[in-house]
This record gives C-alpha cells, structure tokens and sequence, in this order.
C-alpha cells in the first residue's frame, strides 16, 4: 500500500492517527460491499421492470420472447455493476486503466443467471435468491479487495 493512499485515508475523518492495514482492508471492504449491493438494488428492482421480470422466466415464457435471452439481459446488467464498482476501486487506488480482475463481472454474470433461472423454476424461493446473491457479492468483494495492489 502506498503511503499517499494511506495519508489519504488517515484524513477522512480528521482523524489523527495511522490507520493500520487491517482498518484500510475494512474500510475498503465495506465501501465496495456497499457498492455492489447498490447495484444489486438498482438491478434487482427499478432497473428490472415488469417486462425482465416476466421475460426471464423460462418456465412462463412470453409469448414471442425467448426467456433465455431476457434472462441474459438481467444478468448482463448485474455483472456491468460489479464490473463498474471493482473498476472504480482500482482507478482509486492505482491508476486509471483497466482493473486485471475484470473476470469477477463474468463470474457475476453466471452467477446470477443460474440462480434466477432456479428461482423462475421455483427450484429455491426468493429469500434464498436474495441471500446468494447477497453471499456472492461479499466473496466478489473479497476476492477484489485481496487483489487490490
């Protein structure tokens, strides 16, 4: 970790004292989390609209719209969140270019697409979507903020 990010971080707050290694880690943790949850909200329920949300479901498909499709839309946008929120963590903290763990937005993609699809099959309800997809994001972010340099 660089020191200028580390003074950085000691003066949010005003605080007085050297943030410690594992503070930063935490602080960096919770912010991306929060992120990521943001754009889980955003596309998970005013982004989604009435039309993805029926459109996905293989099991009612509508008429004329292949589910498969509608559902890879939906997928698509939670992975460009994820994408977004990982890639800003790396403008911020090393430069403007693109971030080399680019893939966790393709690992978000799968992710989601499979547990909609289990949840449009009524395989799992919709507490237990929410809590995976909850769970993946907090593994997204730990596996971003341990890639960060």
């Amino acid at each position: 970790m660089s020191d200028q990010y580390r003074q950085r971080l000691t003066l949010v707050g005003r605080r007085q004292h050297s943030i410690s290694a594992f503070e930063t880690l935490l602080t960096e943790f919770l912010i991306l989390f929060f992120c990521m949850l943001v754009g889980h909200v955003l596309a998970d329920f005013p982004l989604q609209g009435e039309y993805i949300a029926r459109g996905k479901n293989g099991s009612q498909p509508l008429p004329a719209t292949p589910w498969w499709y509608v559902l890879s839309v939906h997928a698509f946008l939670h992975a460009a969140f994820v994408f977004a929120a990982v890639q800003v963590a790396w403008m911020l903290r090393v430069e403007v270019s693109l971030t080399p763990i680019w893939w966790l937005a393709a690992l978000e993609f799968a992710h989601h697409w499979v547990v909609d699809n289990a949840k449009c099959h009524g395989r799992i309800g919709y507490l237990t979507d929410q809590g995976l997809h909850i769970a993946f994001k907090a593994i997204w972010v730990a596996v971003a903020v341990s890639h960060l340099p």
